[in-house]
């Protein structure tokens, strides 16, 4: 299974700071990107174990926090039998 929010609020009171896929059944995310809405790539981590909100999207693009909109996001996976997923979808970030 992967979860992803539909909306995350980067403002470090400790909740919602980080944008990242949460999962179930998942070994490995082989790519999660995020893009802004003239497509361009603003975020990209690759090979890492889920649920880690320290490899996720915390906001900022060039040390400079990004506008309060829509992003979308690719995210692609290999679950624990060893088949790859994708997934593609858009988020809000609210500030």
């Amino acid at each position: 299974y992967l979860l992803m929010p539909t909306a995350f609020t980067p403002n470090n009171d400790g909740k919602n700071d980080f944008y990242y896929p949460l999962t179930r059944g998942i070994g490995a995310v082989k790519r999660f990107s995020v893009y802004n809405r003239s497509g361009q790539l603003v975020f990209d981590q690759q090979n890492f174990s889920p649920n880690k909100n320290t490899k996720g999207w915390s906001g900022r693009y060039n040390n400079t926090d990004q506008p309060a909109g829509t992003y979308v996001y690719i995210l692609e996976a290999i679950c624990e039998q060893g088949q790859s997923i994708s997934k593609k979808g858009n988020f809000l970030l609210i500030r």
